[in-house]
């Protein structure tokens, strides 16, 4: 496992994985907003100054943290 700090650049990578880790919660009450984000808004909060981590295996991305 290789563990990258995330560039503004992989938004949609980050976004990607984000919508797959949280679908299974999309009937909850109330559901998780994580699942109204777009690749858009996601790429404005790294242009902004948030970070995010992404984990890789095998050079695939399976992982990833905001913050």
């Amino acid at each position: 496992m290789e563990i990258k700090f995330a560039e503004v650049s992989d938004a949609p990578i980050i976004h990607d994985l984000m919508i797959k880790a949280f679908m299974e919660y999309k009937d909850e009450v109330p559901p998780s907003s994580a699942l109204e984000e777009t690749v858009q808004s996601v790429l404005i909060a790294l242009k902004a100054g948030e970070q995010g981590l992404i984990s890789y295996v095998d050079n695939q991305p399976v992982g990833m943290v905001r913050f």
